[in-house]
Order: structure tokens, then sequence, then C-alpha cells
């Protein structure tokens, strides 16, 4: 679980949120992942300064709050029936 964690947030979603601002593309849907979501918390991108592009603006910083809680209970609730259905004793 850990090597997961960190290869989508050191790895994956970094070039999911370079590679098309880049190429200059616009997907609107990178700001709704969990590093776009704490972007919009601390008010900047570091991406912008890497890409020389405005296409990661990030959200308000009260719907970032909004991303990062539904991301949350997304996974609470995964985590939640998937150890449910596992027999510890």
């Amino acid at each position: 679980a850990i090597v997961v964690v960190l290869a989508e947030t050191q790895f994956l979603e970094p070039l999911i949120r370079v590679v098309p601002a880049m190429a200059g593309l616009d997907w609107p849907w990178i700001k709704f992942l969990p590093g776009g979501a704490g972007d919009a918390i601390q008010g900047a991108s570091v991406y912008d300064a890497v890409t020389g592009s405005t296409l990661l603006d990030p959200l308000p910083w009260p719907a970032g709050v909004a991303v990062l809680l539904a991301w949350a209970f997304v996974f609470a609730v995964i985590g939640y029936f998937t150890t449910w259905r596992r027999d510890i004793t």
C-alpha cells in the first residue's frame, strides 16, 4: 500500500498533470486530482513554473478542501468494504 501511494503521488500524478499542460492540452479534470486539490488549498501550483503554462490554475480553496474530503470519503468507503469482508481472527 505504501509503494502504491508513493508511486501515485510522486510519479503518476505529476506526469498526468505536467505532460498535458506542456503539450498545450486543456484537461480541466486534472484540478480534481488530490494534488490539484492540495494546490488549491495552498493557493499556487509548482507546475505553473515548470510548464510555463496557466492551464493548471488551481480551484478556489474551499473547493480544494471539498475535493480532498471527497477523495478521503471515497477511499474510506472502499477501505471499509474491503476490510469488512475479510475474516480476521
